[in-house]
């Protein structure tokens, strides 16, 4: 159960291989036929072709099939007008169906349908349900679609109306026609359903409403499968596609117990992904303790779930790797923190940048901040993942950050870090220009200094480090002789 955006969080073909029990009840139904008792039979005695009749449906009651087919063929062939020829036509289309020859029931069904009046024997309800699972079990899901879309509307029995318009959620979710699994669901929840069918189709509709990418509109219908006393594989598959949807809506504090609803049913690799999603959310929420056990579990489990088939490394086990290391480092175990995170500053690719990126802040947080330490660290760091972006700006900033901190600052390496950073995307600009300001204006080159100010003040004249900028604005134009203007800022 894949479930993750942008990886699909659920295995669509999983569904086809879950029947709901109502389908076995009408697999009973679709099968019985009447039994005859003896004063019947004898009232009937005088019609001679009867015999053969009784004797193909005495047949069938005994499931005696093959002999009930070849009774029911002779009957229709030498009485195939008689009053009961159509009952007969449904007693050799039912004995088809037990012997799972549907091409054979299907010409059979289609004949008794035609008709604008039927025996009152003869149900046309299960005649077009029959008709309809014959087309799915011979492999014409396309035709078994159409019809049950012609005929539901004609169905007056609750229950088969319901399993109508339920297979034509599963056909056109087998297809994954998201747009029509959505409003045939609609359809669905009108009908009287048990409670397997209707979460079944809750969680179909909220499938599709995910896939389309509504993520609202898939959280309100998974939610309602919660409250149904329906079968807790469905209840466990809702949840866990709840919690996705609620995650990528950034409703962490939602998604969280649905991802835990969902883990206490799941197994072997499902219940090793959740508990890799699990810890996200939680560390999202800064529930440090919490997201590291998650992700511990998930590092115990899946070398024993990860699929035979899987040739590469889950590439989540880094990632929980170096989860574990900032869950230690935000709870100020800072040892921990640094030999955890350390066994990863050796990687290549955006996981090593981060992993060295967190390892060195390990030295700057501590109580008495090792800025020396850090610098060291982020050097080559910054050297060697020049170009893994956006990462590398975290790098330029740190390490300048590191180099301005120390005890012996090094501003112009400093300035040239910062100079280095793409002020298009990375988040704490302001902070950039304000500081490339301070070093320069440290290396003695005001002029440099102050533009870099103005700029500061023109774009971010609400930061709250615009403050020490006009400051330090005023005192480069002083130094560069312009004191009256020094003044006026």
């Amino acid at each position: 159960m894949s479930m993750t955006a942008p990886r699909s969080l659920v295995r669509v073909g999983v569904m086809a291989k879950i029947t709901c029990s109502k389908s076995a009840i009408i697999c009973i139904l679709l099968l019985a036929f009447p039994v005859f008792h003896p004063g019947q039979l004898r009232a009937q005695q005088k019609d001679p072709a009867l015999d053969l009749y009784y004797l193909a449906t005495g047949a069938y009651n005994r499931k005696l099939y093959p002999a009930a087919i070849g009774g029911f063929r002779e009957f229709l062939q030498k009485h195939g007008t008689h009053p009961k020829a159509d009952q007969a036509r449904q007693g050799l289309a039912l004995s088809f169906y037990a012997q799972k020859q549907y091409v054979e029931a299907i010409p059979l069904l289609t004949a008794l349908l035609s008709k604008p009046n039927l025996p009152k024997e003869v149900s046309r309800d299960r005649i077009i349900l029959m008709q309809g699972q014959c087309l799915l079990r011979s492999g014409q899901k396309d035709q078994a679609r159409d019809h049950f879309i012609k005929e539901q509307s004609r169905l007056q029995n609750p229950a088969y109306k319901a399993s109508a318009l339920a297979a034509i959620c599963d056909i056109y979710f087998g297809k994954r026609e998201w747009d029509q699994v959505n409003t045939w669901a609609t359809q669905l929840a009108k009908a009287q359903l048990t409670a397997d069918q209707a979460a079944r189709g809750l969680y179909q509709q909220g499938f599709a409403n995910y896939q389309l990418k509504n993520y609202e509109d898939a959280a309100g219908q998974l939610e309602k499968v919660g409250s149904l006393e329906a079968a807790v594989i469905w209840k466990i598959r809702s949840s866990y596609l709840l919690g996705e949807c609620y995650t990528i809506v950034k409703k962490h504090a939602k998604a969280e117990p649905a991802f835990v609803a969902a883990l206490s049913g799941l197994t072997g690799s499902d219940k090793t992904e959740c508990h890799y999603r699990l810890g996200v959310t939680r560390f999202i929420l800064a529930n440090w303790a919490g997201a590291a056990e998650q992700f511990e579990a998930f590092l115990k489990s899946e070398p024993e779930t990860r699929p035979e088939a899987q040739k590469q490394e889950n590439p989540n086990i880094r990632e929980a790797q170096l989860y574990i290391g900032r869950c230690l480092l935000e709870q100020e175990k800072f040892n921990e923190a640094r030999n955890s995170l350390s066994r990863l500053t050796g990687l290549d690719g955006s996981l090593g940048a981060r992993a060295n990126l967190w390892f060195a802040r390990v030295f700057s947080r501590l109580e008495k901040p090792n800025y020396d330490q850090a610098a060291a660290t982020l050097e080559p760091a910054v050297r060697n993942y020049h170009n893994i972006a956006p990462v590398n700006d975290d790098l330029r900033f740190d390490y300048a950050n590191a180099l301005m901190s120390r005890n012996n600052p090094d501003w112009k390496t400093a300035a040239d870090a910062l100079g280095r950073i793409n002020g298009g995307v990375f988040g704490q600009f302001a902070e950039v220009l304000a500081q490339r300001a301070t070093c320069y204006h440290k290396l003695g080159d005001y002029n440099t200094s102050l533009n870099l100010a103005n700029e500061h003040l023109s774009k971010f004249k609400d930061h709250e480090m615009s403050g020490d900028t006009r400051f330090l604005r005023a005192e480069n134009m002083f130094l560069l002789g312009q004191a009256d203007n020094a003044i006026k800022a």
